[in-house]
């Protein structure tokens, strides 16, 4: 079995997008872009190329596709279509896979190809342990409820040990601006209470993480686990 800290498959970094329900912006990644900045002696070469090629083999050699392709010593297009990428990569739900990830991953699709229902209890206990492994890696920027802990922390050092719902309420939407989290600013308040709710202590919800407890109304204290707690 390969450690988490096994070296990547290939070089440079990889990022893993979440599930749709996992972004509060309702992003779903589904584009092909490819950037390539190019320094030369004198100038620097800027290329955009935007179309429907995955970069498979297929993608990248005998499939028919069709690609627009964009080359600038000036980047007018670059700079555009770099600011799209950077929304979609510092999303909370983007997460850098590990080795041991990746192979599980492939191992997984290649059991649910095979399979006659996916429904099996062995392919659904899989595809939960992945979805709690995608909770424990680091990513681009914290999560929603990463930045939730981060605050309750920094009043319980000041020697609040019960943080009120207004308090979130105010002090986390700027916090999300100034590390630049993309996410739906006028629904913030449901996103936050969302986000306590599905991860209190005696939630129900399959996915909760158990992070928060509600010791009176409208205050929230975080749980012995946080403690310990590393994922994004």
């Amino acid at each position: 079995m390969q450690t988490d800290d096994t070296p990547p498959l290939c070089g440079g970094e990889s990022h893993c997008f979440g599930d749709k329900r996992d972004n509060h912006n309702d992003l779903v990644f589904h584009p092909k872009m490819y950037l390539f900045e190019t320094a030369l002696s004198r100038n620097t070469k800027y290329t955009s190329i935007i179309g429907s090629s995955n970069l498979t083999g297929g993608g990248l050699t005998s499939n028919f596709e069709v690609n627009s392709i964009f080359r600038e010593d000036t980047p007018k297009y670059y700079s555009q279509l770099e600011a799209i990428y950077n929304e979609i990569k510092y999303t909370d739900s983007v997460f850098n896979p590990s080795r041991n990830y990746i192979l599980r991953y492939g191992n997984i699709k290649k059991e649910i190809e095979k399979a006659e229902n996916i429904t099996d209890n062995s392919l659904q206990t899989e595809l939960q342990f992945l979805k709690d492994e995608e909770a424990k890696l680091p990513g681009t920027v914290p999560s929603l409820k990463k930045v939730i802990i981060e605050f309750i922390k920094e009043q319980n050092k000041k020697g609040v040990q019960e943080v009120s719902l207004d308090s979130i309420y105010d002090e986390i939407p700027q916090r999300l601006i100034d590390r630049k989290i993309p996410m739906k600013m006028d629904t913030i308040k449901n996103s936050i209470r969302g986000e306590l709710n599905k991860h209190e202590s005696d939630s129900k919800h399959k996915d909760s993480m158990s992070l928060f407890k509600r010791t009176g109304r409208g205050l929230y204290a975080i749980t012995e686990k946080t403690e310990k707690y590393e994922g994004r």
